[in-house]
């Protein structure tokens, strides 16, 4: 397999600014707001810090990803970002356990504008590394480096009185870079259907298998250690436009096998990420009878 982005990258011309209107908005206030949330989600809170975001999930029960996001400390405040149509959900959901601590959640999406912000792989930015997601702040704005391969892509939140630098529209190529990172944030239709491991977490540092207890992490911890996830995340493409409403993914003998969970058009073709069976994807996969061709994903597994 050779990189999807290595195969594509004449159609970009960096950097792409382009407005994200897809995120929603989690704010988390008050003394215990860390402390709660260490108890509910993958990722380890003692981690956070000014320079230092998060990525992580929140799960069921049963282990299973409620929703997924990036976290990120502003000044006293927690900001979660998610896709948007999972912040009612996730908000019910944490609420209530949040009864509990002294912390007070609300939706703040409409206090904030969010741009996505894509570099070129030897681009210089600023920087400084750190364990999880290195962050900037420019004045009252948070620049989270969500990846640093294929491309550079930085998320920038800040509020609706800040003027950006660089005002943006909207373009379809930032579906395409978003997508080439392989670090999907769920939508509601897929909400509670994957383990952690099944969207590649533990391999980009989503998931603390050192921390304390949350909810659902017994049968991640399990996972990880005693079993084996029987599906993985991958990245792929075919050679032709493909409607949204079909997602799966079949062998030769039309057996579904996994199922797409992200889909982006770039000319005349369609990339995708799907959750597929491991012990599946050394044969002929398609997609709606169309040749389905897997490549490197952009980190270690």
């Amino acid at each position: 397999m050779n990189s999807l982005f290595s195969s594509t990258q004449q159609y970009f011309s960096f950097p792409v600014f382009s407005q994200e209107n897809n995120l929603g908005v989690l704010a988390f206030e008050g003394a215990d707001s860390n402390k709660f949330l260490q108890g509910q989600i993958t990722a380890d809170l003692t981690k956070l810090t000014d320079e230092n975001a998060l990525s992580g999930a929140v799960c069921n029960l049963k282990g299973q990803v409620i929703s997924n996001f990036y976290l990120v400390k502003a000044e006293n405040t927690i900001l979660m970002l998610m896709q948007h149509d999972l912040l009612e959900k996730t908000h019910l959901h944490l609420k209530k356990f949040a009864v509990f601590f002294k912390t007070s959640l609300s939706d703040v999406t409409s206090h904030y504008h969010i741009e996505n912000q894509f570099f070129s792989p030897s681009s210089t930015l600023n920087f400084t590394q750190q364990e999880n997601k290195s962050v900037i702040r420019d004045e009252e704005s948070y620049c989270i480096q969500v990846s640093q391969s294929p491309i550079e892509h930085v998320l920038c939140i800040s509020p609706l009185n800040t003027s950006l630098k660089k005002q943006s529209d909207t373009t379809p190529l930032a579906e395409v870079l978003t997508l080439l990172a392989a670090e999907p944030l769920l939508s509601l239709s897929h909400s509670e259907q994957f383990l952690p491991q099944m969207l590649n977490m533990q391999f980009t540092n989503a998931v603390s298998f050192k921390k304390g207890c949350y909810t659902g992490q017994e049968i991640v911890a399990r996972v990880q250690y005693r079993g084996k996830a029987k599906k993985r995340l991958y990245i792929g493409a075919i050679s032709s436009l493909l409607d949204e409403a079909i997602t799966a993914v079949t062998n030769a003998e039309g057996k579904t096998v996994g199922e797409t969970i992200q889909q982006a058009s770039l000319d005349g073709s369609t990339l995708i990420l799907a959750v597929l069976n491991i012990s599946d994807v050394e044969q002929a996969l398609f997609i709606n009878n169309e040749a389905l061709t897997l490549h490197d994903l952009p980190y270690d597994t």
